[in-house]
């Protein structure tokens, strides 16, 4: 790989054409190809975000090592006041958690600070879809930390974005959280369609095929299970 530049279109190009695993052994093999996935994190497509974040997850379980400062710098670009924030952190920070479980279990609430401020109507759509979606993929692993913030996601069950009603479903299903009789009622009869990240490949659904899935199909949620 010629430069830095370089390396990075080449590693956006692979994981763009779906070769995660492919990057995720070379940067077992080199771990200076860190910095250059980890860049891709802030990328505006977010499958290709979605692909970086779970090669960034793998980064750490080959480099347990690193996954403390990993997780650190997960955490300044999940909050950069700078008006840089990182729209692939969360689900990187996800990731990582996964990988690291014992370094990562005291990062988690730091996530779901995040799902809590998705009630205030100033919060950025991105950053509530992001954590979100985070809270969904912890659910399983980290049930006691993620369910700190159930009632907020019962409350997001009547969000105007079907985005946000449907990542606060599939993470309450994850959870195995009761809902309330009528808020199922709504979900069932929501034709609305969104479009998420699951593996690194976008699903479109509507709220209510999502809610069946979820309920029918569930995925393992510890990171395993690429059947999503």
């Amino acid at each position: 790989m010629a430069g830095t530049v370089g390396r990075r279109e080449l590693l956006q190009g692979l994981l763009g054409a779906g070769h995660v695993e492919d990057v995720s052994r070379a940067v077992a093999q080199d771990p200076s190809l860190i910095p250059d996935v980890f860049r891709l994190l802030y990328h505006p497509d977010p499958v290709l975000r979605h692909r970086a974040a779970t090669v960034v997850g793998e980064a750490a379980r080959h480099h347990p090592g690193r996954a403390r400062s990993l997780l650190e710098r997960l955490v300044w670009a999940l909050n950069d006041e700078s008006g840089n924030h990182c729209p692939g952190a969360a689900a990187a920070l996800a990731e990582v958690v996964l990988a690291s479980p014992v370094e990562g279990r005291g990062f988690v609430p730091v996530l779901m600070s995040q799902v809590e401020e998705a009630s205030d109507p100033t919060a950025s759509p991105g950053a509530v879809v992001e954590a979100l979606w985070a809270a969904g993929r912890l659910a399983r692993a980290f049930p006691e930390a993620v369910s700190a913030v159930a009632p907020t996601l019962v409350g997001l069950l009547s969000h105007r974005e079907p985005l946000v009603r449907a990542l606060s479903v599939r993470a309450l299903i994850r959870l195995q959280t009761p809902i309330p009789p009528e808020a199922v009622r709504l979900l069932l009869a929501d034709t609305a369609e969104v479009e998420y990240v699951e593996h690194g490949h976008p699903v479109r659904r509507t709220v209510r095929d999502l809610v069946l899935h979820e309920t029918l199909a569930p995925c393992c949620g510890d990171g395993s299970c690429r059947g999503c």
